[in-house]
């Protein structure tokens, strides 16, 4: 478990003030909310994700529909591959099960014009940035007149800490399996990648990266001598108990303080600052000892 009261997770190269209650500075700090919080515990210990059903809702729901049955209660995290990911979601651990319910690729969205995009790198063509800390990469606002419904493509980016469907050859094969980024592997241009666009991204993780990073590594069946860690139970944090309910508080990006939290992150920047080199502020309260 977390045994401290908060925890701040920043980039390298930049800082933030965190008050003793974030709830006490709304312009800056917004509440995660419960609804959209899941409570991983692992042999290693506590890891809390953010889900976005903004841009993958029918995969968050059937997560959610599946960790109410208890579903991943125990399951192992079967691949492990160094900085690159941790995998888990399969009741035979051997990386070829599932629930036997498929799910359709939620790979981008239409974004609407309400949602905003704080653009962090502003290339000629796609723009790549933040909404509600989640990495998001955009088309420019331009091609909006381009559209008979006024929108622009958007999805979410598998930076460090990213949680995605993992899937089969097929783009409608995703199941139970899931992934969490250790590293970041997007294609922006620059770093080409075979994860943004191809594999259904959605959630992050807002507490609990170090957990992520310490899970053991190596493949069942592949790797000799690995000894898998394993999800001891998962939960979504609105059906827990007040008292066993942590509560984690994301820097906004339309508070006065991530212009501030920006600008030290592109100190000694060459060039752009690259999305994947921020990872927004998070606060976790979490009062299980």
């Amino acid at each position: 478990m977390i045994s401290h009261l908060f925890a701040v997770a920043l980039a390298a190269a930049a800082s933030v003030p965190t008050p003793d209650d974030p709830a006490s500075d709304p312009e800056n700090w917004r509440q995660v909310e419960a609804e959209n919080l899941l409570v991983i515990d692992t042999n290693k210990g506590r890891i809390l994700v953010e889900t976005a059903p903004d841009f993958a809702p029918n995969h968050v729901a059937r997560i959610k529909e599946l960790t109410r049955q208890n579903y991943y209660d125990g399951i192992i995290f079967h691949r492990v591959i160094g900085d690159f990911m941790v995998q888990t979601g399969d009741p035979t651990g051997t990386g070829r099960g599932g629930s036997g319910q498929k799910i359709n690729g939620e790979f981008y969205i239409d974004r609407p014009t309400d949602m905003a995009v704080v653009v962090v790198n502003d290339r000629r063509t796609n723009k790549a940035g933040f909404h509600n800390g989640m990495p998001v990469v955009t088309q420019p606002e331009a091609l909006r007149i381009m559209t008979e419904d006024n929108t622009v493509e958007a999805w979410l980016s598998h930076c460090k800490g990213m949680v995605s469907m993992a899937r089969g050859d097929s783009r409608n094969s995703a199941d139970s399996q899931f992934f969490l980024m250790r590293q970041s592997y997007r294609n922006d241009g620059v770093r080409n990648t075979f994860l943004d666009q191809e594999y259904s991204a959605w959630g992050r993780v807002v507490g609990g990266l170090d957990v992520v990073s310490a899970i053991n590594e190596g493949t069942v069946g592949e790797t000799s001598g690995f000894v898998p860690d394993l999800v001891d139970t998962m939960r979504v944090a609105a059906d827990l108990p007040d008292d066993q309910r942590p509560s984690v508080w994301v820097l906004r990006e339309d508070g006065p303080l991530f212009d501030d939290f920006l600008a030290e992150a592109r100190t000694g920047v060459v060039g752009a600052l690259d999305v994947c080199d921020v990872n927004v502020p998070s606060a976790v309260q979490d009062p299980t000892p």
